[in-house]
């Protein structure tokens, strides 16, 4: 489809100025790359489409299913057919996980077709990540806009159709930020939700198992102090048998069973209040993996 909205336009309908647009708009008229970044529901996708649909109202949009997005060449490829039947292909890659930026660098940039743009969004600890190799890191830093929350809601959907009363979102987000208070009563509550948050902040490309999330949330245990083995150990147990009905969510990623934090705590992550850096204990576990497990997908990102 095309982005269908002409020059001069607003973009996208309620849609609040931001610090970053005037960069945004310079960016994709140069192209090929893109890469708008920010924390969770930060807005990122939104003001990307409002650069976007200002700057190439014309242009034909292409996109994948996750299964085939990590391979950035063949996308190019792919997208490339479409050069000649319109005034140019939008190649969109929202919320794009480690295994494809840590294929992104200025060998592949070269290769792009004029036509072509490439418009990504990532979590800014995707992008901020040491996993991503050297060369990726440099590429992207080339072509990488921070898109801060606004500060007249913090909250708002990072989606650019999917608005929501500001009220129920502040609610939302106090209730958010309330689960991840360390209290000692609650440290296996709030280890497992660091757990399967950090996974999700770092975009690992592999499904976050039950076996895995149970490892992570033991390790996450041990941050916030000593707890007797056999305590900690039947409190995470109980809490992933009750998964699926609150915060995290069991979902099918890659045919296999992943534990998917609630959008809102992966915001609240990043409130300076309650917030914290993801630990290196992911990448620790994800190392760990037999790289039979991994396939060739998941082997593009950290292990470079």
């Amino acid at each position: 489809m095309a982005l269908g909205v002409h020059e001069g336009d607003r973009g996208t309908p309620g849609y609040v100025p931001r610090a970053a647009d005037a960069d945004l708009a310079a960016r994709v008229d140069r192209g090929p790359l893109v890469v708008a970044h920010g924390p969770r529901l930060a807005g990122t996708s939104r003001a990307l489409v409002h650069a976007a649909r200002c700057r190439l109202p014309d242009h034909r949009v292409v996109r994948f299913p996750e299964a085939v997005r990590s391979d950035p060449r063949r996308l190019v490829d792919e997208a490339t057919t479409w050069v000649g039947h319109c005034d140019g292909a939008v190649l969109w890659l929202d919320d794009a996980h480690q295994a494809l930026l840590a294929r992104i660098d200025s060998d592949f940039l070269a290769t792009v077709p004029d036509g072509v743009r490439l418009l990504v969004t990532a979590r800014r600890a995707v992008v901020g990540s040491g996993a991503l190799p050297q060369p990726a890191r440099e590429a992207l830093a080339g072509h990488a806009v921070a898109i801060d929350p606004d500060p007249e809601n913090p909250a708002s959907p990072d989606t650019p159709d999917s608005p929501a009363p500001r009220d129920h979102l502040t609610l939302r987000m106090a209730r958010a930020r309330a689960q991840l208070l360390p209290e000692y009563w609650r440290v296996p509550t709030v280890a497992l939700l660091r757990a399967a948050i950090d996974w999700d902040r770092l975009q690992v490309p592999f499904p976050l198992g039950r076996d895995l999330l149970r490892r992570l949330a033991l390790l996450y245990c041990n941050d916030f102090g000593p707890m007797p083995l056999a305590e900690r150990d039947a409190a995470v147990d109980a809490l992933l048998e009750s998964l699926g009905r609150g915060w995290i969510t069991v979902s099918t990623r890659d045919g296999r069973p992943h534990h998917r934090p609630h959008p809102l705590l992966t915001a609240a992550a990043e409130d300076p209040d309650v917030g914290w850096s993801p630990s290196d204990d992911v990448w620790r576990v994800y190392a760990d993996l037999p790289p039979t497990a991994l396939g060739p997908v998941a082997l593009a990102a950290g292990r470079s």
